[in-house]
C-alpha cells in the first residue's frame, strides 16, 4: 500500500476506519483499503463578493484571497469537496460584508491588502469544525462604481495639486533659507578659523618659549650629569687599576704555585709511568716467548700430522704406479711376465719357449721328449 508524497489518507479495513496515514509504503493484506486521499499543503483560494454596501450606502467589488490546509477527519466526515466552496463563500461573504459597511467609500481601497485578525479568527471559529483551518485571509483588490471611481479620482487629482503646489512653495522657502542659513554657517565658520588660527599661532609661540627654556634646563642637567659621570668614571677606573694588580700578583702567585706542583706531579706521573712500562713490557714479553711456544709446538704438531698423510699419499701414488704398470704389461702381448722358477722346470720351459718366439728361434724339443 502506498501513499504518495503531499497527502494523508484515511485507510479502512473490510469499511472499518483505521485512521489516518501518512506518506509511505506500508506493507498491509488486501483487506486494507484507501478509502480517501487529502492533499496536505495550503490551498489558496480566490474569489469574489459582489455588491457589498460601505457606511455611506455605496456597493463595491470585493476580491479575496485565502490560504487554508485541510484537517482529514473532519473535512471528508462533516462536509466534503463537494460542498466545500458553498461554505467557504457564504461564511466568508459574510465577514466581508460586515468589514465593508464600518468603512466610508472614500475608504475603500485601502482595504487592498490588508489582512484582518478579526476576520481571520471569525471564519476559523465556523470553518475549524468542518476540517478546513484558514491561515491567511487578504484582500487583494476594491472595486468601486465607476461614476465614484471617476469622482474620487479627479478629487485625489485637485488635491494631489493644491499639494504639489504648496510643497513646491515650501520648498522654495526651504532653499532660500537654506541658502541665508548656509552663508552664515559659512561666515562663522570663517571667523571661527581665523580665532583659531590666531589663538594657535599664540600657542605655537608659548610652545616654542616653554621648549627653548626646557631645552636650557636639559642642557644643564646634561653638562652636571656629565662631569658626575667623569668623576665616577675616573674613581671607578682606579679601582679597576687596583683591583687588576691585586688580581694579577695573586695571579702570579697561584701561577707559580701551581708550576711547582706540576713539576713534582709531573716527575711522579714519569716515574709511575716508567715504572708500569717497565712491568708492561715484561708482561708482553712472558705473553711473546708463551705465544712463541705454543706456535712452535702447533707448528710440530702440523709437521707430525702432515708427514703421516704424505707417507699414505707416497704409498698410495707408488701402488697406482705399479698398478699402471702391470696394465701395460698385460696390455702388451710380447712381454712374459714370471715369477721365481728354481722348483718349476715347466715354468722354465714355458719361459723358454716364449722367448725363442719372440727372438725368432724356432724351438727345438727337449730330450726327454724326444726319447718318449
Amino acid at each position: 500500500m502506498i501513499i504518495p508524497h503531499g497527502f494523508d489518507s484515511i485507510v479502512t479495513e473490510n469499511g472499518k476506519v483505521l485512521g489516518v496515514f501518512k506518506p509511505g509504503l506500508y506493507y498491509r493484506s488486501a483487506f486494507f483499503q484507501v478509502s480517501n486521499l487529502v492533499k496536505t499543503q495550503h490551498i489558496p483560494y480566490h474569489f469574489a463578493i459582489l455588491n457589498c454596501p460601505t457606511r455611506d450606502n455605496i456597493h463595491i467589488n470585493v476580491e479575496l484571497l485565502l490560504v487554508f490546509v485541510i484537517l482529514v477527519i473532519e473535512f471528508v466526515y462533516q462536509i466534503g469537496p463537494e460542498n466545500m466552496e458553498n461554505l467557504l463563500r457564504a461564511t466568508q461573504a459574510e465577514a466581508v460584508r460586515s468589514l465593508v459597511r464600518t468603512v466610508h467609500s472614500s475608504e475603500a481601497y485601502d482595504l487592498r491588502g490588508t489582512d484582518s485578525e478579526d476576520m481571520l479568527a471569525a471564519l476559523n471559529d465556523k470553518m475549524n469544525e468542518y476540517g478546513i483551518s484558514i491561515d491567511q485571509v487578504t484582500i487583494s483588490n476594491v472595486c468601486l462604481p465607476s461614476d465614484v471611481a471617476l469622482n474620487m479620482q479627479n478629487t485625489t487629482t485637485y488635491d494631489a495639486k493644491q499639494n504639489q503646489q504648496v510643497k513646491k512653495q515650501e520648498l522654495q522657502m526651504k532653499v532660500l533659507n537654506d541658502g541665508q542659513y548656509l552663508k552664515r554657517i559659512e561666515q562663522n565658520r570663517k571667523n571661527e578659523v581665523e580665532r583659531a588660527s590666531e589663538t594657535a599661532h599664540r600657542s605655537h609661540k608659548t610652545v616654542e618659549h616653554d621648549i627653548e627654556e626646557l631645552q636650557s634646563k636639559l642642557d644643564k642637567e646634561l653638562e652636571a650629569i656629565q662631569a658626575q659621570l667623569n668623576d665616577h668614571t675616573a674613581q671607578i677606573t682606579a679601582e679597576g687599576n687596583l683591583e687588576v694588580g691585586r688580581v694579577t700578583a695573586e695571579r702570579d702567585r697561584l701561577v707559580t704555585e701551581i708550576h711547582g706542583s706540576a713539576k713534582v706531579a709531573a716527575q711522579k706521573i714519569r716515574a709511575d709511568g716508567e715504572r708500569y712500562a717497565t712491568r708492561v713490557r715484561t708482561e708482553t714479553n712472558l705473553k711473546v716467548a708463551a705465544i712463541n711456544k705454543r706456535i712452535f709446538e702447533v707448528q710440530a704438531e702440523a709437521e707430525r700430522y702432515a708427514a703421516l698423510k704424505l707417507a699414505a699419499k707416497r704409498e698410495f701414488e707408488i701402488e697406482q704406479r705399479r698398478l699402471q704398470l702391470i696394465k701395460a704389461l698385460s696390455q702388451n702381448s710380447h712381454s712374459i711376465i714370471c715369477g721365481e722358477m728354481q722348483d718349476s722346470p715347466l715354468a722354465q720351459l714355458f719361459v723358454t719357449h716364449k722367448t725363442a718366439e719372440l727372438m725368432g728361434i724356432k724351438p727345438t724339443a727337449p730330450a726327454a721328449a724326444k726319447r718318449s
